[in-house]
């Protein structure tokens, strides 16, 4: 995408809201974070100044052994839109700013008019009441239902998953209802912090379709709420480190060496370790330590 400089030039701040940061970018380091602003201020003034990992480090400031912990995070809130990186995010901000700024240009030759019949001003797009700020336009992107659909796949480690008539119709009406394309993202996202969605129940079992997450308005709120850790009041959990991941691996192993089921495994686990993804990463630590063990009695008895 090539800039736009005729049009966005005069763009010269968008839009931070403290709530959809935090929710946006819950879960990912300080690092991480720092490079985003980065980006987005980059990108912001030129479209075109992000093409690949190697210009978005040097724009970032970050040395290459840092750009490769934290280049996956950074990556998976950018997307390739024709040789360059930009934040959908962004994207949206920007156009509903240049919407914005054309209507009140639009407004402003309408008072000219008004005040001086000035017939050389251009008539207004929309009619335009004087004394009131216009309604940003809403830019309708055709392509916002497979994006939503993308971050799901990729958030809940779906490869594989298709889009039927089902799923698109669950995410048209979310966006239809007038929910952002961001807000449905970190909506999905926040259902991660939810044990009972991500297998901690009775049943064992992961409730981690997009047709729940976005089946309606409780649903989707929900999921907003799990996001910003409004659940009986707690904070939201801190991203799982490697070493936590290879403390949690290895309490696993001993408990299962022990004879004991998966039920009686989460409990022994310290509070401290409990982040985002462990019970995912005890869940499947146990179903390898249980297949090696199967091949293993398999082999003994050939």
């Amino acid at each position: 995408m090539a800039p736009d400089a005729g049009r966005s030039a005069q763009l010269i701040w968008f839009k931070l809201f403290a709530r959809e940061w935090l929710g946006r970018f819950i879960g990912i380091s300080l690092a991480a974070q720092g490079a985003l602003i980065r980006l987005f201020c980059a990108s912001w003034e030129r479209r075109d100044v992000l093409t690949d990992s190697e210009a978005c480090r040097r724009v970032a400031g970050a040395d290459k052994h840092e750009w490769r912990r934290i280049w996956a995070a950074v990556e998976s809130h950018l997307e390739d839109r024709g040789g360059v990186l930009v934040s959908p995010w962004l994207e949206e901000l920007r156009e509903e700013a240049m919407a914005f700024r054309e209507a009140k240009s639009q407004a402003g030759l309408a008072g000219n008019r008004a005040r001086w019949g000035d017939r050389s001003a251009s008539p207004p797009k929309k009619p335009a009441q004087l004394g009131r700020s216009p309604e940003p336009v809403k830019r309708r992107d055709s392509a916002a239902r497979q994006r939503v659909f993308e971050h799901w796949k990729k958030a809940w480690n779906h490869p594989g998953a298709k889009l039927d008539a089902k799923r698109s119709r669950v995410i048209d009406e979310a966006l239809q209802g007038g929910y952002p394309e961001a807000d449905l993202c970190r909506s999905i996202d926040g259902y991660k912090l939810s044990p009972h969605h991500c297998g901690q129940n009775e049943k064992r079992t992961r409730y981690d379709d997009i047709e729940l997450f976005l089946r309606d308005s409780k649903h989707i709120e929900a999921g907003l709420d799990f996001a910003l850790g409004a659940v009986n009041g707690k904070p939201p959990l801190d991203p799982m480190t490697e070493e936590a991941r290879q403390f949690l691996e290895d309490r696993t192993a001993r408990i299962h060496a022990e004879g004991k089921s998966l039920e009686e495994i989460f409990p022994r686990m310290p509070e401290q370790v409990k982040r985002i993804g462990w019970t995912e990463i005890i869940t499947a630590k146990f179903e390898q330590l249980n297949l090696e063990k199967k091949l293993g009695q398999q082999r003994t008895q050939h």
